[in-house]
């Protein structure tokens, strides 16, 4: 068999949009961490600099410290998860065929790559365009694992692949360029012929 090689980047159409929503998220990120510093270094000052009144009890001096503590914890909890948001927002995905063989790679915000499917074109059952009727036939299959591995959802040059992947029916939605097609389509043919 001649080993076949091919690789292809899909970058998110909308890349400029969304590098502007990564600096809205980090500037709210630096401010929810602030105010939750803030608040804990408050409620530190009202801990050690605290008169508690003859009259009222220790617990009722300590409940604007409590509440100071709950509402930092609630602005770090955000800075946690506006941070993860804005990590997530650009993402890109690595295409690798390598004889018979399609890996998927997820590449987060030009930094971090993780493996996000590998399948041998031998496991192909059917691959087409998403705009075809086909595809509603997988699309609504009961009990299907479904992969996106595109940011582009709404690009008219979709693909659909659909395989058994490890006993478990996958639909795996791809924007490759002709070239790749080609080359699963050769591959998946010449390999279920053997």
């Amino acid at each position: 068999m001649i080993e076949s090689f091919f690789e292809q980047n899909v970058t998110d159409a909308n890349e400029a949009s969304k590098k502007k929503r990564q600096a809205v998220l980090r500037v709210f990120s630096i401010i929810s961490l602030v105010m939750g510093i803030l608040l804990i270094f408050m409620a530190y000052m009202m801990f050690m600099g605290g008169q508690v009144p003859e009259d009222a009890s220790i617990w009722v001096a300590l409940i604007p410290i409590f509440i100071d503590l709950f509402f930092a914890a609630v602005f770090i909890f955000f800075y946690f998860w506006i941070k993860r948001a804005k990590n997530h927002t650009l993402l890109e995905y690595d295409y690798t065929f390598v004889s018979g063989s399609l890996r998927i790679a997820k590449v987060i915000n030009h930094l971090k790559r993780k493996p996000l499917i590998a399948i041998e074109c031998s496991d192909i059952e059917a691959m087409d365009k998403v705009s075809e009727e086909s595809f509603l036939r997988y699309d609504t299959m009961k009990g299907i694992k479904k992969v996106v591995a595109t940011p582009n959802t709404e690009s008219e040059d979709l693909y659909y692949i659909f395989c058994k992947k490890g006993g478990e029916n996958t639909l795996l939605i791809v924007e490759p360029q002709p070239e790749l097609v080609v080359m699963i389509r050769r591959s998946a043919r010449m390999l279920r012929r053997k």
